[in-house]
C-alpha cells in the first residue's frame, strides 16, 4: 500500500474550552481536513501527536518532514512563526492562512495567504477550494528565508555571473523592502489625515449647533 501523504497543521491551539481552541478546531475540521482529506493527506496537529517522547522535538520533526505544512497566522502566535521559520528553511511546500480582516504580517506579505471567516459558509468554501488548489500545485517554494540562502550561495559561487546575479537579487529585495515600508508609512499618514479631518468636521458641527 502506498504511503499516505502527510500534512502538519501549525496554528494557535490554546487550552481546551477556550475561544482559541474552538477556532483552531473549526479551521482544522471545516477547512483543512475537508479540503486535504479528499486529496489523500493524513492531516495532523501538534496536540494530536500520541507518540511517547519530547513533544517539541516531535513537532519540529513533523514541521521539517511533512509533505505539506499549513500554517494559520491568525492572532500572530509566536510559536506559529517559529515553526513557520523552520519550515521555510527546508524550502518545502507550505500554505499560509489567516482569519479575514486580520493584518498579514510584513515579512510574509509577499506570499499567497488564504483568508477565511468561520461565520461565513461561502468564505469557508472558497478557503477549501483555494487550499486544495495550492496543495495540488505544491512544489519547491520561494520564501524570504530560502531567497536569502540562495543569494548567499550565489555570492560564494566561483562563477562571476552568479555573483552578479546575487547582487542584483539583493538590490531588488532591498528596493522592495523600502517600497513596502514607504507604502506602510503613507497608509499610516492617510489614516491619521482622515481621522484629523473627521475630528475637525465634528468640532465644526458642534460649533454650528452652539452658535444657533
Amino acid at each position: 500500500m502506498p504511503r499516505k501523504k502527510t500534512c502538519f497543521v501549525v496554528s494557535p491551539i490554546g487550552e481546551p474550552a477556550t475561544k482559541t481552541r474552538e477556532q483552531s478546531d473549526r479551521v482544522l475540521k471545516d477547512i483543512v481536513r475537508k479540503a486535504l482529506g479528499r486529496l489523500g493527506y493524513l492531516v495532523q496537529r501538534a496536540d494530536e501527536i500520541a507518540e511517547p517522547g519530547v513533544i517539541t522535538q516531535q513537532i519540529v520533526d513533523r514541521v521539517m518532514k511533512a509533505d505539506l505544512v499549513v500554517a494559520d497566522l491568525s492572532s500572530r502566535n509566536p510559536n506559529v512563526f517559529y515553526e513557520l521559520a523552520i519550515r521555510h528553511a527546508t524550502n518545502r511546500p507550505c500554505i499560509l492562512m489567516i482569519k479575514r480582516r486580520q493584518k498579514i504580517p510584513f515579512d510574509v506579505r509577499s506570499l499567497r495567504v488564504i483568508q477565511y471567516e468561520l461565520a461565513d459558509p461561502e468564505s469557508l468554501k472558497k478557503a477549501r477550494v483555494e487550499l486544495k488548489k495550492q496543495a495540488l500545485s505544491a512544489g519547491k517554494v520561494g520564501t524570504p528565508l530560502s531567497f536569502a540562502i540562495d543569494v548567499e550561495a550565489f555570492r560564494d559561487s566561483r562563477d562571476a555571473t552568479m555573483r552578479m546575479l546575487a547582487e542584483i537579487y539583493a538590490t531588488v529585495a532591498d528596493t522592495r523592502r523600502i517600497l513596502e515600508r514607504e507604502e506602510a508609512r503613507l497608509r499610516r499618514e492617510a489614516r491619521l489625515w482622515w481621522k484629523q479631518k473627521a475630528e475637525e468636521e465634528e468640532r465644526r458641527g458642534w460649533q454650528r449647533r452652539y452658535e444657533k
